[in-house]
């Protein structure tokens, strides 16, 4: 009876999880403002751009010296060179370093790698053999990446602020919650349908929101979804960890995430570095973001799909 009131299949409890996800980067959308994020571009744009780059062609490279195919090598590179946005958040927010500069930093590269789901993507199913046209289709994708952002700020900076004084003369704070869940979901729905990750889109309406004077209302009544979506998103991460494998090839594994942590945190450092970040913070910022994430999931379904992966490498 309890297959009735259970999910026992991962997929089915995915949509639910990555709603908490969604809903985490609105909230840290609403604690910033349009002007604080421009001024963090030296971190989303130079310590994230030597950070990906670093990190996957490091990662291709030890692939290579193992005697994997330089397409897979590099598909694996890419995947891996990305964290994971929910977990590096939560443990900012849990010991309370979000405000400060480490946090920053890690949000600022976050962003960066949100930004290059759509390049990776379509280097995968170029390698795939898809019909993907290497420069029109990077250019049409970024073209439409761009639309929609632009489209989520100009809309949202001129409407966002006149509908929510509009519901609230009404006296009604449902109207008002309703109205900031839809349009997290909405902008999350909107970037994804342009091939970027959904939480960018809900962290640029919580960006909108957060220069409305209705911030600290919508952080009160938007945490409970939040807390209870994202807890979600973690059990969903547990589900998918397969046991028997790890059981079967317990050095070979442990070696493997041990060595893929090592790279990502010099490669983290080496970035921070370069662009005259502390030591004392470079050095937290590549801790926190040494894992992998859980985009390296979608890469390889589409890179199975292709038939450069088998499900065993898989």
């Amino acid at each position: 009876w309890l297959r009735w009131i259970t999910f026992s299949d991962p997929e089915r409890v995915k949509p639910f999880a990555e709603l908490g996800v969604v809903f985490m980067l609105f909230m840290i959308g609403l604690e910033f403002s349009l002007d604080r994020l421009w001024s963090m571009r030296r971190y989303v744009f130079g310590v994230g751009s030597i950070q990906v780059v670093a990190s996957a062609l490091a990662i291709m490279a030890g692939n290579v010296a193992l005697d994997v195919e330089p397409p897979l090598a590099l598909i694996i590179g890419l995947a891996l060179a990305l964290s994971s946005t929910a977990i590096v958040t939560q443990v900012l927010l849990d010991v309370r370093r979000f405000a400060r500069p480490v946090g920053q930093v890690c949000i600022g590269v976050l962003l960066f790698q949100d930004l290059m789901v759509v390049p990776i993507v379509i280097i995968v199913e170029m390698l795939g053999g898809g019909e993907v046209a290497p420069t029109g289709a990077v250019l049409e994708a970024i073209a439409i990446a761009a639309a929609a952002i632009a489209g989520i700020l100009l809309v949202g900076r001129y409407l966002t602020r006149p509908l929510l004084r509009i519901a609230a003369r009404t006296g009604n704070r449902d109207l008002v919650i309703a109205i900031a869940l839809f349009l997290a979901i909405g902008t999350a729905m909107l970037t994804a349908g342009a091939g970027l990750s959904p939480a960018l889109g809900a962290f640029l309406a919580g960006l909108l929101l957060g220069e409305s004077e209705y911030r600290h209302q919508l952080e009160v009544d938007v945490e409970p979804f939040k807390g209870l979506l994202l807890g979600l998103f973690f059990m969903a991460v547990g589900m998918s960890i397969d046991v028997i494998a790890l059981l079967s090839q317990p050095l070979a594994y442990l070696a493997a995430v041990t060595a893929l942590v090592a790279v990502k945190a010099v490669a983290v450092f080496v970035a921070a570095r370069v662009m005259r970040i502390d030591a004392p913070v470079s050095i937290e910022t590549a801790l926190l973001l040494a894992g992998a994430g859980e985009f390296a999931f979608v890469v390889f379904a589409i890179a199975s799909q292709s038939g450069l992966l088998d499900p065993a490498e898989a």
